[in-house]
């Protein structure tokens, strides 16, 4: 029926809708791009606690 093939494009749309969202997060986060805070001087603030400092590359791309 049409409402079932709409509801499958819906679907559709939603998951390519969602797999370019990962894209672009991967692509930000691979260049030290988290903005988990949009706080000034977040790097201080923020980062300092962060769990994840070992492996944030935040430092470098910043450099």
């Amino acid at each position: 029926s049409t409402k079932k093939g709409d509801e499958i494009q819906s679907v559709n749309q939603l998951v390519d809708k969602s797999i370019e969202h990962v894209k672009n997060y991967v692509e930000a986060i691979s260049k030290g791009k988290f903005n988990l805070s949009k706080l000034e001087d977040r790097e201080n603030k923020v980062c300092r606690y962060c769990q994840f400092r070992t492996v944030c590359r935040i430092d470098e791309v910043n450099a």
